[in-house]
């Protein structure tokens, strides 16, 4: 549904609100020459659980991701990366409920031309 958005806001209670992105995150690789997408994952300093047989999910851990935009961006170029679990190009907001209101944060420019 992110990915079909024009603009994708995150609504969180304020209990939600972490200082950085932690792992694990869900990937899912195409069964088609998965070495070679496990070896790009493993260049990006996740280590990998194995993968279903036919592709699937594989979820990746490695503590607090440092620059989650760069590592997005590095995904969604490997080849064999289907999809990750990381939205951060099309966040536009993030609203925090708190006891006195709601605190906004923008994040990002959401897709290109939106």
């Amino acid at each position: 549904m992110a990915g079909a958005a024009e603009r994708f806001v995150v609504i969180v209670s304020s209990n939600k609100v972490v200082d950085g992105l932690r792992v694990p995150l869900p990937l899912e690789l195409l069964a088609f020459d998965v070495d070679a997408a496990l070896r790009a994952v493993s260049a990006a300093h996740l280590t990998a659980a194995p993968p279903s047989t036919y592709g699937g999910v594989l979820a990746g851990y490695f503590g607090l991701l440092d620059d989650p935009t760069a590592l997005t961006h590095r995904l969604s170029a490997t080849p064999g990366v289907v999809e990750h679990g990381l939205f951060l190009p099309t966040i536009v907001e993030i609203l925090i409920g708190q006891a006195r209101g709601v605190q906004r944060r923008r994040i990002g420019a959401g897709k290109p031309g939106g």
